[in-house]
């Protein structure tokens, strides 16, 4: 084991500079954002989902035939019995 003093080598390629550390701070903040855009868009499209299955079940559980509907026959009787 060498417990002596160690050398110093210059680091090669380990550092950012000045403008390329705020380049990288500036696209790094960009894509934060771009990220929690995206983030509470899709928080949306499951709210609307979770709103859609909610509404469909309530209709199957009042109206238990259309559980053996096909698509059609289900949009069909959903606009029979539509205000």
């Amino acid at each position: 084991m060498h417990y002596g003093k160690t050398e110093n080598y210059p680091r090669t390629g380990s550092g950012e500079s000045g403008k390329n550390a705020s380049s990288c701070s500036s696209k790094h903040k960009k894509q934060q954002l771009e990220n929690r855009a995206a983030y509470y868009e899709k928080g949306d499209r499951r709210k609307r989902a979770h709103h859609l299955i909610t509404r469909g079940a309530a209709i199957e559980s009042v109206a238990s035939l259309t559980k053996v509907l096909t698509e059609t026959e289900f949009y069909t009787f959903a606009e029979k019995h539509s205000p």
